[in-house]
């Protein structure tokens, strides 16, 4: 009786609110104890389990001598945590956070870790395409070996000095050219062109006649006002026959951007004394200034007549179909087509400026040119 009131106490001492159940005799304790200091009650050893179907309060102290886990459910120990366990840190929760969205990057922003996409990191690390890093292109990587293969363009503008493109590396081909083309009237007699681009870059003409007619004289100025600025002159006589007479020439172009087609008629008949096309405007090579070249026709009597200029979407329109048809502009066009009556405001079109100077822009054309459109000729 005496010890089971001396086991009560303890476990009252121990643990409060809780209930225990012991396998075994306490260590510590005969039959025949009646009493237990304090120091027994300090040293108290209990060798086998102790059970609670309760909440065990510690009241503050620690628990001491805990085995290493094993179950599930078995109690773990600072020192097992920080040896298995990564000690919680503010970085690995923020990374832990984030996306795992496919294509996304980790980086820091100075104050967390964030994911970004391809080109907001490449932004972040100063690796933006075309502006940091040399954006891919095919001709460099054919370079790459020292050697281009295939067809390629080359910027000009950083040449200088004795710097020049090895003399394999142009060849007809590769040359930017095009052509500009001007022909006369049926009934017109001996009248003076400028060609496009010829004066500095342009290549020998070739002429033709509008089936069998008309006659040309190559370089040739006839009685007509050169004016202040040096021009390539060609003569062409339509024979009075009605016939016509074409010249043509390849020239050496800057631009190629916007088709130039001018149309030189009588004002009150409308009857066409001469027509003109090149994808730059005639003062490009020509001295370069188109106030002082507004147009090709060196002949041009403003009493009698008017130049017309075909509007942009017009001209273009009418390259395209002669690519389709296998005949130059100006033969397609005296084939087949009228101008319009409604004028257009002009729409500033582009010329060619060379080596190294980008395409300019033609503002403006003198009031007398008149910017029209073609329509098709009703059989």
């Amino acid at each position: 009786m005496q010890k089971t009131f001396w086991i009560i106490s303890l476990i009252i001492l121990l643990i409060a609110g809780s209930s225990w159940a012991l396998n075994e005799q306490l260590p510590g304790l005969e039959e025949d104890n009646t009493a237990m200091t304090n120091e027994e009650l300090r040293s108290l050893s209990i060798a086998n389990q102790i059970k609670s179907d309760g909440k065990l309060d510690m009241y503050d102290k620690p628990i001491d001598n805990v085995e290493d886990p094993t179950d599930a459910q078995d109690a773990m120990t600072l020192n097992y945590a920080d040896t298995n366990y990564q000690v919680l840190d503010a970085d690995l929760t923020a990374i832990a956070a984030l996306a795992d969205t496919d294509s996304n990057i980790i980086v820091g922003n100075g104050d967390t870790w964030v994911a970004e996409t391809g080109a907001t990191a490449r932004a972040s690390l100063g690796l933006v395409i075309g502006t940091d890093v040399q954006a891919y292109d095919a001709q460099l990587a054919d370079l790459a070996d020292g050697s281009l293969s295939g067809a390629g363009t080359c910027d000009t503008s950083a040449l200088t000095g004795t710097t020049y493109l090895p003399d394999d590396t142009v060849d007809n081909t590769a040359l930017k050219t095009a052509t500009v083309e001007v022909n006369s009237g049926a009934s017109t007699i001996q009248a003076n062109y400028t060609l496009t681009g010829a004066g500095s870059y342009g290549f020998w003409p070739q002429l033709k006649g509008h089936t069998s007619g008309g006659y040309g004289h190559v370089l040739q100025a006839a009685s007509t006002d050169l004016g202040d600025t040096y021009i390539t002159n060609i003569g062409l006589d339509g024979g009075g026959t009605g016939n016509e007479a074409y010249a043509q020439m390849r020239y050496v172009t800057a631009s190629g951007i916007d088709m130039w087609i001018f149309i030189l008629r009588n004002k009150e008949t409308k009857e066409i004394f001469a027509r003109s096309q090149a994808p730059d405007h005639p003062s490009y090579g020509n001295g370069g200034n188109p106030e002082l070249v507004p147009h090709p026709f060196r002949d041009y009597d403003e009493t009698k007549q008017e130049i017309i200029l075909i509007e942009k979407e017009s001209a273009e329109a009418i390259k395209k179909l002669s690519k389709e048809a296998g005949k130059s502009i100006l033969t397609l066009i005296t084939e087949n087509y009228d101008i319009g009556t409604e004028k257009y405001n002009y729409q500033p079109l582009h010329s060619g400026k060379f080596f190294g100077e980008k395409p300019i822009l033609i503002e403006k054309i003198p009031d007398y040119i008149k910017v029209k459109k073609l329509k098709r000729r009703v059989s």
